[in-house]
């Protein structure tokens, strides 16, 4: 990627922040309420489901996460260097910790690491998605890395605020991982 698709990323990164900081409160829930509305029967198919535990603004995932662990199928990832292990997590409230970025993940002392061929669906963050399902994030590359290692049959999906879609296309590398399916509620 060149100098000007990394400046056009960034900017694009910073304008799909603010985009996501400024939905109302009230839209968050709404939001919350029909993805898990929309999703709940499809992820019953699902035996192990890797999601993510929401972050400052984040798409709020606290009730796709609580069914999840009570159906004990709820695995989250934790960084472990510059790379992300899975865990099988059961209890929201007491097996997660939070980490250097105020993130909380599994703690591996409470939580049974997952292989990643047991895993059939990741539902991934991003600060925003385009029409090619492409996403952008922080821009660590950490969920590009992760993704690269999960079977070719997996499904990766986004799921967000109808104003994380942006209408400009994400300027993709070869190392980005475009999503399977993107729901924007």
């Amino acid at each position: 990627m060149n100098l000007d698709q990394k400046i056009k990323k960034q900017l694009l990164r910073e304008l799909l922040k603010k985009s996501r900081a400024d939905v109302p409160e009230s839209r968050r829930a709404h939001a919350s309420h029909q993805a898990y509305t929309h999703l709940e029967e499809s992820l019953k198919k699902h035996s192990i489901v890797v999601s993510y535990f929401s972050f400052d603004d984040e798409f709020c995932m606290q009730q796709i996460n609580r069914q999840l662990a009570q159906g004990n199928k709820l695995a989250l990832p934790r960084v472990v260097g510059h790379e992300m292990k899975v865990y099988l997590v059961t209890d929201l409230d007491n097996d997660l910790v939070k980490n250097k970025w105020g993130i909380m993940e599994p703690n591996p002392h409470n939580c049974e690491e997952i292989c990643l061929t047991n895993i059939s669906l990741v539902i991934v963050p991003a600060i925003g998605f385009d029409i090619n399902n492409h996403r952008i994030g922080y821009g660590g590359g950490f969920y590009d890395r992760f993704l690269a290692h999960f079977p070719v049959e997996t499904v990766f999906l986004g799921v967000g605020y109808k104003e994380q879609f942006s209408k400009e296309l994400i300027p993709a590398e070869p190392t980005d991982i475009p999503l399977s399916e993107v729901f924007l509620y």
